[in-house]
C-alpha cells in the first residue's frame, strides 16, 4: 500500500510561528512612528537585550530622522564585543547594534537555529530551506514564504488540489507541484528522514546560503545557491533569491538582486535596495554582498551614512 506524506506540511508546522507582519516599507515617511511600529521595535529591544533606558532614546531619534550610532560613519571600523562561529554583534554608544552574518546552508535547519538572525527572518529561513529540500523553484520561494507569513494557506494542502497529477517521478518518489509553486512529494515506503531528496539542493552538489545585517529598524538578508572547488579554491553562484528587506517608518525601493558568473577566487552575489530613512534621512541606495571560494564564504555591507 503505498503512503503519501506531503513534505509541504514541514513548511505549514511553522505558520503558527510565521505571524502576519507589517511590512512598513513602501510608505510615506510620518513625523512620528505608529504604534504597531513601536510595538515592533519593542520585541526587537527585547530580543536583543537593548538597555531599557536607551529604548526610548532610540525612538526619538528614528522619529527625528535622526541616525543611530550604528548606521554612523565614525562607528563604521567598532569592533564587534561578540564573535560567533559564523556572525558577529556590535554594540554602539546609543544602544543601537549590528548583527551581521552568513548561514552556510539554511536547508539544515539546526545553521538556521544557531545564526544570529532575528527570530522573525530566521522563521521566514527556516521555511524557505525546507521549501528548497522538496524542490520548490527559487523564483517561487518567497512568494510562498510571504504567503504564509500572511497566513494563507498553500495551495499543496488544499482539497480542491487533492487529485492533482504528479508531474515528475524519481527513485519511487512523486512530485506534485500546485498552482502557486508549493510542492509535495509522494512515495511508496516508509521515508528515510536522513536521505536527500532528489529535488534538493544537495542532490546536485549545491548549498544554499543567507547572507543578512540586522540593525533592528531596518534588517535585510538574501539566499544563494552556490557551489565550491577546494581544489582551485573558486566559488559558482548559480541563482540569488528570497531576498527581503524590513525597514521601519522608512521607505525601500527599486531592489537589485544579482551575481557574478562563472568560477571565481572569489564570486559574489549582491541585494541592493534603494533606501529612505524616517523623514527622508539618507536617502541612498544600500547592498549586502556574499562572497564565496572554494573554502570560505562572508559578508559585506555599506550601511553607513
Amino acid at each position: 500500500m503505498k503512503k503519501a506524506i506531503s513534505y509541504a506540511l514541514i513548511a505549514l508546522l511553522c505558520i503558527s510561528f510565521l505571524a502576519p507582519f507589517p511590512l512598513y516599507a513602501r510608505e510615506p515617511a510620518r513625523q512620528a512612528l505608529t504604534a504597531e511600529e513601536k510595538d515592533y521595535l519593542e520585541e526587537v529591544f527585547e530580543e536583543r537585550k537593548v538597555p531599557k533606558e536607551k529604548r526610548q532614546g532610540l525612538i526619538e531619534k528614528l522619529e527625528a530622522g535622526e541616525a543611530w550610532d550604528s548606521m554612523k560613519e565614525e562607528y563604521k571600523d567598532m569592533k564587534p564585543q561578540v564573535i560567533k562561529d559564523r556572525y558577529t554583534i556590535t554594540w554602539y554608544p546609543d544602544g543601537s547594534f549590528l548583527v551581521e552574518g552568513i548561514i552556510p546552508d539554511i536547508t539544515h535547519m539546526n545553521q538556521v537555529a544557531l545564526s544570529g538572525m532575528n527570530s522573525r527572518d530566521k522563521r521566514r529561513t527556516m521555511v524557505s530551506g525546507q521549501l528548497a529540500n522538496i524542490g520548490v523553484k527559487e523564483e517561487n520561494r518567497k512568494s510562498l514564504v510571504d504567503k504564509l507569513e500572511r497566513g494563507e494557506v498553500l495551495d499543496s494542502v488544499k482539497k480542491e488540489y487533492k487529485d492533482l497529477e504528479a508531474q515528475e517521478k524519481k527513485a519511487g518518489y512523486r512530485k506534485t507541484e500546485y498552482p502557486d509553486g508549493s510542492v509535495a512529494i509522494t512515495y511508496a515506503q516508509s521515508p528515510d528522514q536522513k536521505k536527500v531528496l532528489p529535488w534538493s539542493p544537495a542532490a546536485s552538489g549545491k548549498k544554499l546560503a543567507s547572507a543578512y545585517q540586522d540593525r533592528g529598524f531596518i534588517s535585510m538578508y538574501f539566499e544563494v545557491t552556490y557551489e565550491q572547488k577546494d581544489s582551485s579554491n573558486r566559488g559558482r553562484i548559480d541563482a540569488v533569491s528570497n531576498y527581503n528587506t524590513r525597514l521601519v517608518g522608512g521607505t525601500d525601493v527599486e531592489e537589485i538582486p544579482g551575481h557574478i558568473n562563472g568560477w571565481k577566487n572569489p564570486t559574489h552575489a549582491w541585494y541592493a535596495t534603494k533606501v529612505t530613512l524616517h523623514n527622508g534621512v539618507a536617502n541612498r541606495r544600500y547592498w549586502l554582498k556574499f562572497f564565496v571560494n572554494g573554502r570560505e564564504t562572508w559578508q559585506k555591507d555599506n550601511f553607513y551614512l
